[in-house]
């Protein structure tokens, strides 16, 4: 689930990355970004292989022209259950995945229906509330894993992310005041795309 700032494509070299073979999208974007150029994402074992599904939020084509909280909820409560509805799609190994609004997005979707999510900078964008959505992840039977990503200087994302509590949370802070996509950087300690395949690797087991 995407950043304001852009839309679904800015997910297109990270797609491409995780379902582990060629692909060309068609998938024009205005953003330029390390997130944009997979020369130094991490090698995944050749046996792996992940389905991937991207949206854009309505009115976002581009980049969002407008805040619309509430549709922006059921934009990402759809897509949740388009993804798990997809031919060859597992619905019971679906793993949500977000950066800004797409961040709080991919949490408060959850709603049990996933085996874990990651948050790029999440800052209460949304009409529900990041806390008690990680909260209530927590309290289901296995409880959900969460992990947060926000430097330190970005706004209220590390606080939003510092508001989550329980055993299946966790948080990195990073330094600097780089915001949802921009998180995604070689620069960056712990490299946030191996954070990535490992907290995927755990959710799913293996």
């Amino acid at each position: 689930m995407h950043w304001a700032p852009g839309d679904g494509c800015d997910w297109r070299t990270i797609a491409t990355w995780l379902q582990n073979r060629a692909v060309e999208y068609d998938c024009p974007t205005s953003m330029d970004g390390p997130w944009l150029d997979a020369s130094w994402f991490p090698e995944l074992n050749s046996e792996i292989s992940y389905g991937v599904f991207t949206f854009t939020f309505r009115n976002c084509e581009g980049g969002c022209n407008e805040f619309l909280r509430d549709e922006w909820v059921l934009d990402a409560q759809a897509a949740l259950q388009t993804a798990m509805g997809l031919p060859g799609a597992d619905p019971e190994r679906i793993f949500s995945i977000g950066a800004s609004i797409g961040a709080d997005g991919a949490v408060v979707a959850c709603d049990g229906d996933c085996i874990g999510v990651m948050s790029f900078s999440p800052g209460g964008y949304l009409t529900l509330s990041y806390a008690e959505s990680v909260s209530q992840l927590g309290e289901l039977d296995p409880p959900v894993p969460v992990m947060c990503l926000a430097a330190e200087g970005d706004g209220n994302s590390p606080g939003t992310c510092n508001a989550g509590e329980g055993d299946h949370y966790e948080v990195i802070i990073f330094p600097g005041d780089g915001h949802g996509m921009m998180l995604i950087d070689p620069t960056l300690e712990p490299n946030t795309l191996e954070v990535l395949l490992q907290f995927l690797a755990k959710a799913l087991g293996s």
